[in-house]
């Protein structure tokens, strides 16, 4: 502290030849508004939140508006800014009834308004809240034994022509990431989520009759044993009201019809 009188040199910046604010010691101030609308895109576009109550991901930034600045006092760095942002956003839900009867996939849009004043180095992004209701789930796990390699058992639940023999119905099968699935009359849906060639598929499923916008999680996995396949089968987020109904679906429409194809297979090949 200078002593009475005497004034701090980085204050006298009329006295200084040069008037150099040493240190930005007095009062700047940059406008960083466009910096942060390219920031805010970058950061937020694509953003995922993962929970066990589901998954959310951010697919634009379709408003921006507001300002922002960086000052510096005294060697400290000062950021004020207020933005009005509007997002959009794709989601589904494992254990959770959302309030929308919108289709899967369809974007909602939210508002938010942050504004303030902070000394700070950086502003992280807030993740956004999922509102909804929660329910009772189950995980069922089942095991099955197939007469069949496991390359000839991952085609029947990936190849359109395949799984419409077993289920005796017109069926939906893009099997790809992302890729529709649709059975049964339209009895169950979903899409796949994973896929590794003879191995493991997972799909997003439900059955038509479960809770608006609800989504199990089913993974399958083929263990080869020579001329034989052990499905694993891991079911979560099956409605509690529905575990029976959803065990019978895969054991009776499943499991028990593709071993009936199987063995039609084998008796023509005889």
């Amino acid at each position: 502290m200078a002593k009475w009188g005497q004034g701090d040199p980085r204050w006298i910046v009329e006295e200084r030849a040069d008037a150099t604010n040493v240190n930005n010691w007095h009062w700047t101030e940059r406008d960083a508004t466009g910096w942060s609308k390219s920031k805010l895109k970058e950061v937020l576009v694509g953003l995922v939140v993962e929970g066990e109550a589901g998954r959310c991901e951010i697919s634009d930034l379709k408003h921006v508006e507001g300002e922002a600045s960086c000052n510096s006092r005294k060697g400290k760095l000062i950021f004020f800014y207020e933005w009005n942002l509007r997002l959009s956003w794709r989601e589904f839900t494992l254990g959770m009834i959302l309030p929308t009867k919108a289709a899967l996939g369809q974007e909602l849009a939210a508002e938010q308004k942050p504004s303030g004043t902070t000394v700070q180095d950086s502003v992280s992004p807030q993740s956004l809240d999922i509102v909804g209701v929660k329910i009772p789930t189950v995980k069922i796990l089942m095991r099955e034994i197939f007469n069949s390699p496991a390359e000839e058992l991952y085609s029947i639940f990936t190849t359109k022509e395949m799984v419409q023999k077993f289920s005796k119905c017109p069926a939906v099968i893009e099997a790809e990431k992302g890729g529709k699935l649709q059975m049964f009359d339209g009895c169950v849906s979903g899409e796949y989520a994973e896929l590794v060639p003879s191995q493991r598929i997972v799909l997003k499923w439900r059955c038509r009759n479960w809770p608006e916008e609800h989504y199990a999680t089913v993974a399958l996995n083929f263990k080869d044993m020579a001329a034989q396949t052990e499905l694993q089968l891991e079911c979560k987020g099956v409605p509690v009201s529905n575990e029976d109904s959803t065990r019978q679906c895969w054991k009776k429409q499943y499991f028990e019809e593709i071993h009936i194809l199987l063995q039609q297979s084998q008796d023509n090949l005889e």
